[in-house]
């Protein structure tokens, strides 16, 4: 069998129920208090998420996106994939 060599780094997403709420917001220094005060969002909507009951609304995702500069795909993937990386799009071509 051959050996396959990637030249760029390819994340791997992991669909999972549960979202890492907590590694979005210290990426973006913001505690979970914070990130609901600003937003208008109750500490029970967070915790639904986090335990995968629920996923955040279109609605919220683009309220994250304006008012405290975190990009909608960081917590809706499925709705808005990631930016594909630039360098691995000039390898390609």
């Amino acid at each position: 069998m051959p050996k396959v060599t990637l030249r760029c780094k390819v994340l791997a997403m992991v669909t999972s129920p549960v979202l890492d709420v907590d590694e979005i917001l210290s990426r973006y220094q913001l505690s979970r208090d914070q990130f609901c005060e600003r937003l208008g969002l109750g500490m029970p909507t967070l915790r639904s998420w986090v335990r995968g009951d629920r996923k955040p609304s279109t609605a919220v995702c683009q309220m994250a996106e304006e008012l405290l500069g975190i990009p909608k795909h960081e917590f809706r993937p499925d709705l808005w994939p990631p930016p594909k990386s630039r360098r691995c799009k000039a390898m390609a071509a």
